[in-house]
């Protein structure tokens, strides 16, 4: 009997012990279960979060674009560029309402871009001088009211002015009719744009400087019409100068983390469809051992319908096209999802073996999780890199002026003329470079201004010689404007070497000076000149520095942000 009561004995605690063995077993199957689906849950929220962040994000980056409100953006713009932002608006709205809907809005007409505000700018300007032009020729055809001074003068303005129309003819022209709405963004482009309006404008200053000696009756029409093409023209070349800061208003950066993952995430989206097919794969693959493998199964699948339909959501545009899913993650889709419910937790094989397969599915799981952040971070990085692939500029004072001169047409002529003069440079940044420019096309201009009375002296040709005349009073005014130009940058100690007033009027007098020497030429060539060739050679280098100087001006405020340096 005593045997017997020691076998059940035994027998019950060997019981006692599977059962408690069978019950941790069970326990950390539950926690495991939990572990694994809190981990899928926190997954899900972080994608989702990041997933309607980033359309939260592109609707608020939307709805801040000027793109689709004309008024605010013509309104916005004009107090960017203009020191008189009522008038800017005032004649630029006026030609939206009428050209706009005719001739640019073939498409988007809810929309308004830079490039059109820009035009419009252009055609406001052009109207104002073809006024100036009819009101020159009126008062030449009562020449009988005036003297012969005042007719002469006129014709010279009559000139001036149909030369600024030709080159804001050729401005329109470089655009065409219905710009791209990034073609402002060409360097080149807004250097010629800049180039041919600050010619245009620098030939009506000379006009209204002549006016001075007319009548005033016969004047003042004139003077107010050309004052207001001059000011849209200035506007046009604020606009210009400040494109990078405008075109902020019209396409705002995302400087953030969740801006940056929203542009880049349609890599990270399939990479994250291929993971989550082969979850569920790993899933099929074991449903019929384990109860745990069909719920992971399942978690994977309602987690990737719900990725994919915020995605579709997103990026409509990049999700419509049926090759960028896998055919894998389509039959996730149609197939998987639901749980067999022949499979009864009391086929559970050995713990032992199922804790394994929990434990690979939960090192997958994490593995993946890792992967995925890898992505994401990776896509932020290279947003972040590929902001701007521009060198910082050295401390080494060559390297700089490599930097600047690489904006000009020039920049051996420039490198060379400018490195001459600054053996002794104490700083090494964009003003500097700027002032050594202009000393070089001074003196360079002063070299060659002597030409034209040397070359009087030696020719008999009637047409060269009324024609090299007028050459020494355009190279004086040139060499005027330069100085201007000069007197600026000779600034008491403190005081702000450059503002943004200072480049404007010196961009100004550059292209004066420019356009001063392109008479000089164009006026031998009219007269069939066969000294044409030689002044067209002997003034090239002087060109070629004017050139540069005109292209360091213009693009000074990015040469400055360059630099660390900040203009007043």
């Amino acid at each position: 009997m005593g045997k017997s009561e020691q076998m059940d004995e035994s027998i019950s605690t060997k019981y006692k012990e599977s059962l408690l063995q069978d019950e941790n077993s069970s326990s950390r199957t539950k926690r495991k279960l939990r572990l694994i689906i809190c981990l899928v849950t926190l997954f899900s929220l972080i994608v989702a979060a990041i997933i309607s962040a980033s359309i939260i994000l592109k609707q608020e980056t939307e709805s801040k674009s000027l793109s689709f409100n004309p008024t605010d953006a013509i309104r916005n713009v004009c107090d960017v560029i203009s020191d008189d932002p009522d008038s800017c608006f005032d004649s630029i709205a006026a030609l939206s309402d009428a050209v706009i809907p005719s001739l640019l809005w073939s498409k988007n007409r809810d929309k308004i871009n830079l490039s059109r505000i820009f035009i419009l700018s252009l055609y406001a300007s052009r109207i104002e001088l073809e006024n100036v032009a009819s009101s020159i020729e009126k008062a030449i055809s009562e020449e009988h009211m005036i003297d012969t001074k005042s007719v002469g003068v006129l014709r010279n303005c009559q000139g001036m002015v149909k030369f600024s129309l030709k080159q804001l003819n050729e401005s329109e022209m470089s655009l065409g009719i219905d710009p791209d709405e990034k073609i402002l963004g060409i360097n080149k482009l807004v250097w010629d744009l800049q180039r041919w309006i600050g010619e245009a404008m620098g030939q009506v200053q000379r006009c209204i400087d002549l006016l001075d000696d007319i009548p005033s009756t016969v004047k003042a029409e004139i003077k107010e019409k050309s004052y207001a093409a001059q000011q849209n023209m200035k506007n046009s070349i604020g606009l210009l100068q400040k494109i990078n800061d405008i075109f902020d208003l019209f396409y705002p950066k995302i400087g953030s983390a969740l801006g940056s993952l929203f542009w880049e995430f349609e890599y990270g989206l399939n990479v994250w469809l291929f993971c989550s097919g082969s979850i569920s794969k790993l899933g099929e693959k074991y449903r019929r051992f384990t109860f745990l493998g069909s719920r992971i199964r399942g978690y994977s699948v309602y987690f990737w319908r719900a990725v994919y339909f915020l995605a579709v959501f997103a990026f409509p545009e990049k999700l419509s096209n049926p090759n960028c899913i896998s055919m894998e993650s389509i039959n996730l889709v149609k197939g998987y999802g639901k749980v067999n419910p022949s499979e009864d937790p009391s086929s559970f094989p050995n713990p032992r073996a199922a804790h394994k397969r929990r434990l690979t599915i939960a090192l997958s799981l994490t593995l993946f999780l890792t992967l995925l952040i890898c992505v994401f971070v990776g896509a932020f990085i290279h947003a972040s890199n590929s902001d701007d692939h521009t060198p910082s500029p050295s401390s080494n004072s060559a390297d700089s002026l490599k930097i600047v001169c690489a904006v000009t047409q020039h920049p051996g002529s420039c490198f060379d003329s400018i490195s001459s003069l600054n053996s002794t440079s104490p700083k090494p940044d964009p003003e500097q470079f700027l002032n050594l420019s202009l000393q070089a096309t001074v003196r360079e201009l002063t070299n060659i201004s002597s030409l034209p009375k040397t070359l009087i002296s030696k020719i008999n040709h009637p047409g060269t010689v009324s024609a090299l005349k007028d050459c020494i009073s355009l190279f004086d005014d040139a060499l005027s404007q330069l100085n201007q130009s000069a007197e600026l940058l000779n600034v008491g100690t403190g005081e702000s070497t450059l503002t943004v007033m200072k480049v404007k009027n010196m961009q100004t007098w550059v292209s004066a000076a420019m356009t001063d020497q392109d008479t000089c030429l164009e006026g031998l060539d009219e007269m069939g000149s066969p000294l044409l060739g030689e002044v067209k050679a002997r003034v090239q280098k002087a060109k070629e520095y004017m050139s540069n100087t005109l292209a360091i001006l213009s693009n000074m405020p990015n040469l400055l942000k360059k630099f660390g340096i900040s203009m007043h």
